[in-house]
């Protein structure tokens, strides 16, 4: 076996050698938006929070729903899985959008920034920071008018919630921006704490949730508003709803007639025609007549019970004189 003898490198080499390495970072990385996000994640189980968001989307879209068939949503005892499921309808398109969004901005950055040079991007920063703080700020002032008069904004749906999300992006980038176009120029700046920048980015995440939240509420609110005007429209080609009952109902309602019957020595039964079954939740039957409307109309709310029986059919049936 051989004996290698190790040879100690000279002053010379090792001063040539850490020249060559980049200078290695001191003291823990600067906070930014998701380290936040990691410890926000850390107190609160992401599948906590979007079961939670799921549940009340749902519970906005069936209120605004059966609201307007003039029915109050408490009336069918949902459960949570119903308003999860309900919360689908009014998610589909904001999330869609969302991610859209990221990945066209995407897409723009990585074609764009490979061919902007550094004088550019840095003469560009003063527009960027004048343009972002005035149409940030008018943002913010109009998310506020639309929080204290929301009637005002009845027609546009999720504008108060879309303009405080715009807004606080387009400001956190303004001083972004700023920040950026004065390191070179001012060196004596003195940069803000880590307990300073977690505290700036957990505001800014926790308003643009807001913003986010209230935007998709008011989106959900609005699709079983729509998802309710869709019913009234299909109606009269709805499939019929014959509803049998032993006892008698007295729906005095214009559209449904009601016919006595007796069969074979058994109770008394009523038969009930000109209804429509719209839905079927927490053991409530919710029935309309066919000619309802929604300025002149009655909506029929019953518990299904083994003295009720529903027979359907895909046309409207002639109504007999007896059963």
């Amino acid at each position: 076996m051989r004996n290698r003898t190790v040879v100690a490198p000279s002053p010379q080499a090792l001063s040539a050698q850490s020249a060559l390495m980049p200078p290695a970072t001191i003291g823990p990385p600067e906070p930014g938006p998701w380290g936040v996000v990691k410890g926000i994640a850390a107190i609160i189980t992401p599948l906590t929070l979007i079961t939670a968001l799921m549940y009340y989307f749902g519970l906005i879209h069936a209120y605004w729903f059966f609201l307007g068939f003039g029915v109050d949503y408490t009336v069918f005892e949902l459960s949570p899985e119903d308003y999860i499921l309900r919360s689908a309808d009014g998610l589909m398109f904001p999330f869609c959008l969302a991610a859209l969004a990221v990945l066209g901005l995407t897409w723009l950055f990585q074609l764009l920034m490979p061919r902007v040079s550094a004088d550019v991007i840095r003469r560009s920063l003063r527009v960027v920071v004048l343009v972002f703080s005035v149409l940030g700020a008018a943002l913010v002032v109009l998310a506020g008018v639309a929080f204290l008069r929301p009637r005002l904004f009845v027609d546009y749906p999720s504008t108060g919630g879309l303009a405080l999300v715009f807004g606080v992006l387009m400001l956190t980038g303004a001083i972004a921006a700023m920040r950026r176009s004065s390191d070179g120029t001012t060196r004596a700046r003195r940069k803000p704490s880590a307990s300073w920048r977690v505290a700036e980015w957990t505001a800014v995440i926790m308003l643009v949730s807001v913003g986010l939240f209230w935007a998709v509420g008011d989106w959900s609110a609005r699709v079983g508003e729509q998802r309710a005007d869709d019913v009234a429209a299909a109606l009269p080609g709805w499939p019929a709803a014959v509803l049998y009952s032993e006892r008698p109902l007295d729906l005095d309602i214009a559209g449904v007639t009601e016919t006595s019957c007796s069969s074979d020595g058994r109770l008394s039964a009523y038969r009930y025609d000109g209804l429509v079954l719209i839905t079927q939740e927490g053991g409530q039957l919710l029935l309309l007549p066919r000619s309802w409307t929604q300025d002149v109309g009655t909506a029929v709310v019953l518990s299904k019970t083994e003295s009720l029986r529903l027979e359907f059919s895909a046309f409207a049936p002639r109504v007999p004189e007896t059963c």
